[in-house]
C-alpha cells in the first residue's frame, strides 16, 4: 500500500510541507484549538484584571503550570520565590501534623491533609485549601480567592481559619479586609490569578 503522504522541501524557507488532506487538517485543528485556547485565556485574564482594578489591584499575570497561586504569592509579596514559598508551606505542614502547628486537623481528614501536604515541596502541583490556609498563615496574610463571577470562595486568614463559601459578596469582604491578597480562581483551568495592589 502506498504511503499517502509526500513531503516536499521547500527551498526557500527549509520547510517540510505535509500534503496528506488528514493529517494537514489535524494540523490545522490542533493549531486552530491553540489559537481558541489563548484567546480564551485572554479574554479571562481581561475579565480578572477588572476584577482586581475594582480593588485596586494591578493584574500579574501567573504562570499557568500548577505554579500559579505560588507564582502569584512569590510576585505580590516579593519576599520569596514559588520554592521557598512550597517549602516554607511544607515545612509548616507537617509541624501541624506533628501536632506542633498552628492549624489543627479534624482526624477523619488527616490522612488527606498529609497527602495534600506531601505534595507541597513538588512543583506544578496545583494549590488547594491547605495551601491557601498554610500560605497565609506563613505569610501572616488574609487571602481572598473569588471566581471569575465574583463570588467568593476562600477567605484565609493569618491564623490558618478557612471561611469557605462564605455568604458575604466579595465588595463586603474586601471591605473588611482590605490589605488582603485578592486571587482571581479560573475554575475550568484550575488557574490562580493575582492582583498587586497599587
Amino acid at each position: 500500500m502506498e504511503k499517502a503522504t509526500r513531503r516536499s522541501l521547500d527551498s526557500d524557507t527549509s520547510k517540510i510541507t505535509e500534503s496528506d488532506p488528514a493529517m494537514t487538517q489535524g494540523l490545522a485543528s490542533d493549531k486552530e484549538s491553540d489559537a481558541v485556547r489563548r484567546a480564551k485565556a485572554i479574554r479571562k485574564e481581561r475579565k480578572a484584571a477588572a476584577i482586581l482594578e475594582k480593588y485596586h489591584r494591578k493584574f500579574v499575570k501567573t504562570v499557568r503550570d500548577g505554579d500559579c497561586f505560588y507564582d502569584g504569592m512569590s510576585k505580590i509579596r516579593r519576599d520569596a520565590s514559588i520554592t521557598e514559598l512550597r517549602q516554607k508551606s511544607y515545612d509548616e505542614g507537617k509541624r501541624c501534623l506533628d501536632g506542633n502547628g498552628k492549624l489543627e486537623f479534624h482526624p477523619a481528614l488527616t490522612s488527606l491533609f498529609k497527602k495534600q501536604i506531601e505534595k507541597l515541596k513538588d512543583s506544578y502541583n496545583y494549590a488547594e485549601q491547605i495551601d491557601l490556609r498554610l500560605m497565609a498563615y506563613t505569610e501572616n496574610c488574609w487571602i481572598i480567592v473569588c471566581n471569575l463571577d465574583e463570588k467568593v470562595l476562600n477567605v484565609a486568614g493569618p491564623e490558618g481559619e478557612l471561611e469557605e463559601y462564605p455568604k458575604k459578596t466579595l465588595s463586603e469582604i474586601m471591605g473588611q479586609y482590605p490589605e488582603a491578597e485578592l486571587f482571581v480562581f479560573d475554575k475550568e483551568d484550575k488557574h490562580y490569578m493575582a492582583g498587586k495592589k497599587k
